[in-house]
């Protein structure tokens, strides 16, 4: 991915994996939009977001509304995603 001009990326040699996952384009453009605003390359924003998440004891995101596991009603439109699994 091409970088917003004056953003930074991370050193060559870093450790790194790759990411992926699917999801809507509205959330891509969103997280490509925060990442440019930051001057960050969006792999470098991603993991520096994650870093200033917080989480409860048991690693669950304080900011996401549902506590426990994951159910078709604690992710509003994932009812289809859960019936193909």
């Amino acid at each position: 991915m091409a970088l917003t001009p004056g953003s930074r990326r991370r050193e060559k040699r870093a450790d790194t994996v790759f990411l992926s996952a699917e999801v809507a384009p509205e959330a891509r453009e969103q997280m490509k939009a925060m990442a440019a605003a930051t001057g960050l390359s969006l792999g470098l924003f991603i993991e520096q977001l994650v870093k200033v998440v917080e989480v409860d004891e048991n690693g669950r995101p304080l900011a996401l509304p549902f506590m426990g596991p994951r159910t078709d009603e604690s992710f509003p439109g994932m009812e289809d995603f859960a019936r193909a699994g």
